[in-house]
């Protein structure tokens, strides 16, 4: 037989395979200090029995009429199933009360953030939580509500959670992040940390290591919170009605700046985080008190991360769909600018269209293949005033040095036929030579490029400067030097390449970050036979639920994710797609779908049909990477390099040697080695 629910479900839950301990109850009265000792350092999952109904949210949210009167206008993403198994869910926006109106008929499930809404200040840390270490490391909380009959993903969170249980009784498994092979994390369907076992349906044929895992079952009822560590999995089923309840999240573990495992590696990710956890202090200074919600909205509310997750609250469709961003810091400017680069003959006709639609911002660049020109002639033409364009144009790195700059930048505003530009960036650190620009001038020497764009600034021509393509180490030498910050990085992000170094720098030195190529057409250029952003299954998915084109989908992602987007789009149509991205919203459990994208490629079966463009990785290095391989030995130290390096047991020893070996090196060499690597990384895929 298929082996479809093999194991029998012990605990009489349902889930497939049987339970083979007890969570523990935890001791209610347990000091902050004493929880971290005892639970979170210790890693163990605990139940702590009728805790809840010392909150006192637990009679005020047990009272449907109240929520509705007082709370009843807040705006929800509900799941329109309620049992999730291990596919994404259709989504209707509701108001509460509206969802509060509907409930117990229909197929539907509230799981939805609620920090930045007044249900938030209902709430105060339980008393385990109850001091300045955790109130300090609070996430976020979500409202669970449903007409009983729930199930959820199996999967982990990357924070510590509290369920606290306010009505109806829920039905635990949790399993060590040490299952994560068992569970076959890595094989996720939907988004990392989400198991691909369906827990309603485990076949023990297709997945038989389900069978390893050691299980840790409980049973909560209204009144009990359940503790769950960082990394823990677990799958939950919810019944009696009404079932209501809260996660709190909360991240008593911080490794970002000491993980160097992706994320979307997930076996040999958590366990890269249990080996952080076990040198982590076994106690810690924890200042008790009673901290209510507000409190610590107080402190989220410094940290860009929260400000990010404010934007996104869900709303009711607006009245304008043209939505505005804070890319630059200080300067609202339209998230959505229109990239002028490959319009070919029709750049008038397409930028006059792209007026008519609504576009106000508008990229432009002095290298082949962009516009400036046309974008002069028909802005200068257009009723527009100048005031409400923002116009941005880079810098070929043909012409890096002091005085190259500021000649070539006075070309750029004639073309243009203004007498500022609103954002110059430099285009790219160094000449790419394998596109049609021909770099005959020497090394390139974009730090006097910089220092010739802050003259040009102090004149008032240029607004805001910028840099494109530049990697962290760029940035990070820019800043030696630099007396006016970068305002905008502009690289290549979409789903499948999301660029987090260079985001997470922009983040820690307030830097806005932009994206071309959002759609996808970086893989197409970089050689793949199709386009995977445009063609993936997850993304198409998304956007059959929202109704929605999966190119709106990708860009409402990214605007989400708090990123500027660069569009490419020729017809009416498509532009004005491309603008209606304000009156629809990606619910949190989509967004973690994404961004939980895996970057490789597999290989595709040999019965499959697939017709990959390589037949492995080797084959892709010696037939795509050969002119990256001579330039390579071309620049004798890139060589010398890259043959100490070939011996590195793994391809990412390989990369992260090669990169150290070239660090300081001359800057043809380190060209040459990026190049090189970036092809490698590009075969990869293959297998």
């Amino acid at each position: 037989g298929s082996g479809a629910n093999e194991g029998g479900g012990a605990t009489g839950s349902g889930h497939g395979s049987p339970a083979i301990s007890q969570i523990e109850d935890g001791d209610p009265l347990v000091s902050p200090s004493e929880f971290y000792r005892r639970y979170v350092r210790a890693r163990k999952p605990a139940i702590f029995r009728g805790l809840a109904k010392t909150m006192c949210v637990f009679d005020l949210w047990r009272n449907e009429s109240w929520v509705a009167e007082n709370r009843g206008d807040v705006v929800f993403d509900v799941d329109m199933r309620k049992r999730h198994g291990n596919q994404l869910q259709a989504k209707q926006l509701m108001t509460l009360q509206s969802f509060l109106q509907n409930y117990r008929d229909k197929d539907m499930f509230l799981d939805e953030a609620i920090t930045d809404t007044d249900l938030f200040d209902d709430l105060a840390l339980p008393s385990p939580l109850a001091c300045n270490y955790f109130a300090e490391r609070v996430v976020t909380a979500n409202l669970l509500w449903a007409h009983g009959n729930t199930s959820s993903y199996l999967h982990h969170d990357g924070s510590d959670n509290f369920l606290i249980v306010l009505s109806g009784s829920r039905d635990a498994l949790v399993a060590a992040p040490n299952a994560s092979a068992a569970l076959y994390a890595d094989d996720f369907i939907v988004a990392s940390g989400l198991s691909p076992i369906d827990p309603d349906a485990i076949n023990l044929t297709a997945h038989p290591r389900v069978a390893e895992v050691e299980w840790h079952h409980g049973e909560l009822r209204a009144g009990d919170i359940l503790y769950i560590p960082q990394y823990w999995w677990h799958q939950l089923e919810g019944s009696g009605a009404p079932g209501t309840a809260i996660s709190l999240w909360f991240q008593s573990f911080n490794f970002d700046a000491n993980l160097t495992v992706p994320d979307d590696l997930v076996v040999a990710s958590t366990a890269e985080f249990e080996a952080l956890v076990d040198a982590a202090p076994e106690t810690i200074a924890c200042r008790p008190g009673a901290f209510a919600f507000s409190q610590v909205i107080g402190q989220l509310g410094n940290s860009t991360e929260y400000a990010s997750n404010m934007d996104q609250r869900p709303q009711l469709p607006p009245s304008t769909t043209i939505p505005i961003s804070r890319t630059i810091p200080g300067t609202v400017v339209p998230a959505v600018m229109l990239g002028t680069a490959r319009l070919e003959g029709r750049a008038e006709e397409v930028i006059k269209t792209a007026l008519d639609v609504g576009y106000r911002a508008f990229d432009s660049g002095a290298i082949t293949g962009y516009s400036e020109t046309s974008l002069g002639q028909v802005l200068a033409e257009s009723a527009v005033p100048r005031t409400e364009l923002f116009i941005t144009t880079k810098l070929n790195p043909r012409f890096h040095g002091y005085d190259s700059t500021l000649a070539s930048f006075r070309e750029s505003l004639a073309a243009l036929q203004t007498e500022y530009v609103d954002l110059l960036l430099i285009h790219a650190p160094a000449c790419e030579l394998d596109v049609d620009e021909v770099c005959t001038e020497g090394p390139m020497v974009w730090r006097d490029t910089w220092i010739a764009m802050e003259a040009l600034r102090a004149e008032g021509v240029a607004k805001h400067l910028g840099v494109s393509n530049f990697e962290v180490d760029d940035l990070d030498q820019l800043l030696t030097f630099a007396t006016v910050a970068p305002a905008v990085v502009q690289n290549w992000f979409d789903p499948l390449h999301r660029d987090r170094a260079v985001r997470k720098w922009c983040r820690a030195n307030k830097v806005g970050f932009q994206a071309y190529s959002v759609l996808g057409s970086g893989w197409t250029d970089d050689g793949a036979p199709v386009n995977p952003v445009l063609t993936n299954q997850a993304v198409i998915g998304i956007a059959k639920e929202k109704q929605r084109s999966v190119a709106q989908v990708v860009l409402r992602w990214a605007m989400q994710s708090g990123v500027g987007v660069i569009v490419g789009a020729r017809s009416r149509e498509h532009l004005s797609h491309d603008l209606s991205l304000g009156d629809f919203y990606l619910s949190e459990s989509q967004m973690k779908g994404i961004n939980g994208l895996s970057h490789k490629k597999k290989k595709p079966a040999a019965d499959s049909g697939e017709s990959p463009a390589y037949t492995d990785s080797d084959d892709c290095l010696s037939k795509r990477c050969a002119g990256q391989w001579e330039g390579c030995e071309t620049a004798a130290p890139c060589a010398v390099c890259e043959h100490s390096c070939e011996n590195d047991a793994s391809d990412a020893g390989y990369v992260t040697c090669c990169e150290a070996c070239v660090a300081g090196k001359e800057p043809a060499v380190v060209s040459a080695m990026q190049k090189l690597l970036k092809c490698f990384n590009y075969c990869l895929r293959f297998g």
